[in-house]
């Protein structure tokens, strides 16, 4: 159900305020999809960068829930780079990540969540505490709530339908992980693009890191970045 993974992250964006369902953080904000699981499966790096490339063309915000561990594969950071700096006409695409699922078995964040000059977002339950599954290091930018991993969480976003999707209906009660909270930090960045068009990429994180509301310890740390994001 890779593929429906994507839709339940992009209702979490965009998903319209028209009483129906639920009611995405930028409500009716143009999505852009891209399939980077076309075999039902996470297609090669090739294909990945090949996919930043071209969203960067016509896209203000990259929302990605999704990476892997290690060092990021140069093709991969250099298509990073390129929307960081050359996106929205040069003042940049705002790209956001997911910071990983695999604490505490891996130390130090996802790749690409850790390139420099993306927004990595990590995960808190309700009570504001850092989940144990949300990688965390050096880079990471801000927390979103969320719920558990292996759909055993509570956020409730829009689904496939029918045997397409994670439940027979058109909404999935149990998404979570870092997955469901970066698409929200995205949400915010398109809400804000969608009021100052003018603003950087860089900007744009300054200004979420600056608003954040503050988490653990005093100022940034490297369990909850800057803090949970604060539309």
């Amino acid at each position: 159900h890779l593929n429906a993974h994507g839709t339940s992250c992009a209702g979490i964006i965009a998903a319209a305020n028209n009483s129906i369902g639920i009611r995405g953080i930028a409500s009716n904000v143009k999505i852009l999809p891209i399939n980077v699981c076309p075999m039902g499966e996470y297609a090669e790096t090739e294909f990945l960068a090949e996919a930043i490339l071209w969203a960067s063309k016509k896209a203000d915000v990259l929302s990605c829930s999704w990476g892997g561990q290690g060092k990021t594969p140069m093709v991969l950071a250099d298509a990073i780079l390129n929307a960081l700096t050359n996106g929205r006409n040069g003042k940049g695409c705002v790209v956001v990540f997911a910071a990983g699922n695999d604490a505490p078995i891996v130390n130090g964040l996802a790749t690409p969540a850790c390139e420099h000059g993306v927004i990595s977002v990590g995960a808190v339950h309700r009570d504001g505490t850092i989940w144990d599954y949300s990688q965390r290091g050096v880079g990471l930018s801000l927390v979103a709530p969320s719920g558990n991993i292996f759909l055993k969480g509570d956020i409730v976003t829009t689904d496939r339908m029918g045997s397409l999707g994670y439940d027979s209906g058109n909404y999935v009660y149990t998404f979570g992980g870092t997955s469901a909270a970066c698409p929200q930090v995205a949400g915010v960045a398109a809400l804000m693009l969608s009021v100052r068009p003018d603003l950087t990429t860089e900007e744009v994180k300054n200004a979420l890191q600056n608003t954040a509301t503050d988490l653990g310890t005093s100022g940034y740390d490297t369990t909850y970045g800057y803090g949970l994001v604060n539309a």
